[in-house]
């Protein structure tokens, strides 16, 4: 009456008269609503069930367990798949292409869950029994689960694909294995900057030969602990603004090791980017320069003296040979004249050519030990610098700048700075014009706080960025970062969009020169 649908269940009897003949039906009526809704609920699910079985991204398959073998009762689409096989029911793990150790592990596995009445998981690999470093190789997670009555030997078996997540775990294990491997410490850290952090997560085992802190003493700690009264704090806030600013730091300072040694040590740290750009951790690879830094120290100061010597052999010994000869021919020359003698032209010529060779000779003298920077200072050096490039090259070489500079020997590694980035401009970059330029900074323009630079520019090839950064510097670059590092400045080495290299040296122009690793090097 109210036009709800219900179901009716109806059952009718008839109800005979005299003569055998139906005469009214007696009727039952029940109202199987719930019955049929709970039938039709079943129906779906089983349609559900049966859909995700065939259609699941995971390959699934039932299997009984008979004397004689494991036998399937099916598999999804996933699973026939794999076997390479069109119909899997009432076949054997052999026949599907299982090799002998594979079919033994599934029904030891297999019995395991029966015997427990609980699932298993295992791993395994496809094609069975491959290497797991084999191309193509899949890695599968299984999970077996009872499903029979009991006294029914059924069990259901999952299969995924991990082959991607182990993979991951494959080659994380290599570089985590390269990493302990490495002679230089490898330090990595979170990504908070201030106090207390950043907190060391892991350290390889060259930290705890370098530093001698045991790897559970370092982690969670700061690489502050590795830091002391000479630590350059410049060199600190340069690395703590580029790596605020997802900048890479490379530079050196002075750190100690547990029982209170120093030693120079060289950084290069790495930010790990999160998916917003945002650092999440950093990395850092480090290298005790002490000795090295030692030794090119003392290379450094051998140089000069035997610069000085080869100088003094230029200029005294050669020089006074050829000014001697070319006096001698001059005069002859002048006799052969008076005598109007047909090689008078050509002694003279003689003469000349001498005159040029003494001319280069009193240069490359100048060059291994420039008397401008006694005489008249860096700027006269420079200037006297880019003449010679100029004459000895035929290149296009300028110079600005008056900024004097003190001491003398902090002018000396500022001008072999400039002698080497020139030479490398020429000899290796090619370079056809060449500007170098020595200036004061505007106060707050250097994020250092250096308040000079000398810079010099090229049109040449360019250099890579690894090789800007240091990364298998030749001896002239290590030359050059050293001799800033000297006078307690930073060398930046840049390429110049559409070709050409800028090499800047800031620094200070005066006061002390040394930096604090000078006592530790034997300075």
């Amino acid at each position: 009456k109210s036009g709800e649908v219900f179901y009716n269940e109806l059952y009718l009897t008839p109800v005979l008269d005299q003569q055998g003949e139906i005469a009214a039906f007696i009727g039952v009526q029940n109202d199987i609503t719930e019955r049929v809704q709970a039938k039709q609920n079943l129906l779906d699910r089983d349609r559900l069930l049966e859909s995700f079985y065939e259609n699941s991204p995971m390959m699934i398959g039932i299997v009984e367990l008979r004397e004689d073998g494991v036998w399937h009762r099916s598999a999804n689409d996933k699973t026939r798949e794999l076997f390479e096989a069109d119909e899997v029911e009432d076949k054997t793990l052999d026949v599907l292409g299982f090799t002998p150790n594979e079919s033994a592990r599934w029904r030891e596995h297999f019995e395991e869950v029966l015997q427990t009445d609980a699932p298993v998981a295992f791993m395994t690999r496809f094609p069975w029994d491959a290497s797991p470093m084999e191309d193509g190789v899949r890695h599968l997670h299984v999970t077996a689960s009872p499903i029979g009555d009991e006294g029914e030997a059924l069990c259901s078996y999952v299969m995924e694909d991990r082959t991607e997540s182990v993979n991951v775990e494959i080659e994380r294990k290599r570089l985590e294995a390269a990493v302990e491997s490495l002679r230089d410490p490898v330090v990595i850290t979170d990504a908070e900057l201030d106090p207390p952090g950043p907190r060391i997560l892991y350290v390889n085992p060259a930290y705890t030969r370098v530093f001698g802190y045991e790897a559970d003493e370092a982690l969670g700690h700061t690489p502050r602990i590795a830091q002391g009264p000479a630590t350059d704090r410049a060199v600190l806030a340069r690395l703590r603004r580029q790596l605020a600013a997802g900048e890479t730091f490379f530079g050196e300072a002075i750190n100690y090791r547990k029982d209170g040694t120093p030693f120079l040590l060289e950084w290069e740290i790495v930010p790990i980017p999160g998916d917003d750009g945002q650092p999440t951790a950093f990395v850092a690879t480090m290298c005790d320069v002490t000795d090295r830094r030692r030794i090119e120290r003392a290379v450094s100061k051998a140089t000069v003296r035997e610069r000085e010597r080869m100088a003094r052999d230029l200029h005294d010994g050669l020089g006074q040979i050829l000014a001697s000869t070319r006096f001698a021919l001059a005069g002859v020359a002048s006799s052969l004249e008076r005598e109007d003698h047909a090689e008078a032209s050509s002694v003279s010529a003689a003469s000349e050519r001498i005159g040029q060779a003494l001319d280069l000779a009193h240069t490359l003298a100048r060059g291994l030990v420039p008397t401008h920077l006694a005489d008249r200072g860096l700027p006269a050096a420079l200037h006297a610098l880019a003449d010679d490039m100029c004459s000895a090259y035929a290149v296009q070489c300028s110079f600005e700048g008056d900024v004097q500079v003190s001491p003398a020997s902090r002018a000396e590694h500022l001008f072999r700075i400039a002698q080497e980035a020139t030479s490398n401009a020429i000899r290796h970059g090619g370079a056809e014009r060449i500007d170098i330029s020595l200036r004061r900074q505007p106060p707050g323009h250097d994020p250092d706080g250096f308040s000079a630079a000398l810079a010099i520019r090229d049109d040449g090839a360019g250099i890579s960025d690894e090789a800007a950064r240091g990364s298998g510097a030749g001896l002239g670059m290590s030359s050059m970062r050293f001799r800033a590092h000297a006078i307690g400045g930073i060398l930046d080495v840049e390429p110049i969009p559409g070709g050409g290299t800028v090499v800047r040296c800031r620094f200070d122009p005066e006061g002390p020169m040394e930096n604090a690793s000078g006592d530790l090097l034997g300075a």
